[in-house]
């Protein structure tokens, strides 16, 4: 996941490394981990506890349904053999829209009907997104013909697709 991006899925799936006790302590015992809505929320309060695995990969995926188009914060909280625990940080800013845009409504077509020539240009109304903190429009994809599912590869971001030498 690419960090304070829009993404669609549901149940992220972290995995944490890097905490070491320094200068020979007692070592890390586990991790205090939130995943939720507040950017201040205390890992050690309102977390979840997860035990340090030795092999120093420690996974984690929310329990909680996320809701749609909500940002959500990874907060942990590091805590020795000791007791001795490290201050709060956010590792990860999750922005979550599970809610597809809307397609184009119309299109024109040049030139219109019957043509002899095969370079045609198509613009449309353009699409958007309604969610309540929206994404935004990546990119449109079209497809010629009714019934074939196989869209076409090409994708483009405005709004006019010009297409020449159609076979």
């Amino acid at each position: 996941f690419e960090k304070n991006s829009y993404h669609n899925d549901e149940k992220p799936y972290y995995e944490l490394s890097g905490a070491d006790d320094e200068f020979g302590g007692s070592d890390i015992k586990g991790y205090y981990v939130y995943f939720g809505s507040s950017q201040t929320a205390d890992p050690y309060t309102a977390g979840t506890y997860i035990e340090h695995d030795s092999n120093n990969k420690q996974e984690f995926t929310p329990v909680d349904d996320l809701s749609n188009s909500s940002t959500n914060y990874l907060r942990v909280r590091t805590i020795d053999n000791a007791n001795n625990m490290s201050d709060a940080q956010t590792l990860f800013t999750y922005r979550y829209d599970k809610t597809a845009p809307i397609s184009p409504n119309s299109i024109n077509v040049t030139p219109f009907g019957w043509s002899r020539t095969n370079n045609f240009s198509f613009t449309f109304d353009s699409g958007f997104d309604e969610a309540l903190y929206d994404s935004g429009l990546l990119e449109y994809q079209y497809k010629f013909g009714g019934t074939s599912t196989d869209w076409d590869d090409e994708v483009f971001s405005t709004n006019e697709l010009i297409i020449e030498d159609i076979e």
